[in-house]
């Protein structure tokens, strides 16, 4: 093995960033679809026809709710979409809290740590005690700097991967390997 897989599999919260686009969300829903012991939320696009109209949140636990829809009325308004801020704090921030105080969850699912979810303070505070507690934590986050995503990308606990059409089998194979390695440590625990 070599050093640098052994490096991932040891750090505590795996980030995977990416263009807009390139599968970032795929993948880890792909790779997290049979897992056990997982909590928290991916988003993926609400479409009509080819259009793109707005992003819904699906919870691992089966609650869905729209992160942010073209014409949606809200103070936030990214592009040409508005930010659904109620449904950030109903749905993300609340799953979030329940994954760090189940203790049957040894993994936490955040899809996506970017700027239409920040936008919600009480995000920032989950995401910032998803990171902060004894649990593993997989999500994906923006690539555009942002003073709070810098100072997350910053943290000694947190590892940056990103995903590229050449990097997709490899790193594939590495968040495997993560995921496999935070079960055996789980499963060797007294």
């Amino acid at each position: 093995m070599k050093a640098d897989e052994n490096s991932i599999q040891k750090i505590k919260n795996l980030l995977v960033t990416g263009k807009p686009g390139c599968g970032k969300t795929t993948l880890l829903v792909n790779l997290l679809r049979e897992r056990s012991k997982t909590r928290g939320f991916y988003t993926e696009e609400k479409r009509r026809g080819n259009a793109r109209v707005g992003f819904a949140i699906k919870t691992i636990e089966g609650k869905y709710g729209t992160l942010a829809e073209v014409g949606l009325r809200s103070k936030v308004q990214i592009g040409r979409y508005g930010v659904n801020t109620k449904d950030i704090d109903n749905i993300m921030v609340p799953e979030i809290m329940a994954a760090i105080a189940d203790d049957d969850v040894s993994l936490i699912l955040i899809d996506e740590i970017g700027g239409m979810e920040i936008s919600s303070e009480n995000f920032r505070k989950a995401v910032l005690a998803a990171l902060d507690s004894e649990k593993r934590v997989l999500a994906t986050i923006q690539m555009k700097k942002n003073p709070f995503l810098d100072a997350i990308r910053s943290r000694k606990d947190v590892r940056i991967v990103e995903l590229t059409p050449t990097t997709r089998e490899d790193l594939r194979v590495k968040i495997l390997s993560w995921l496999e390695f935070e079960e055996i440590s789980n499963n060797t625990k007294p």
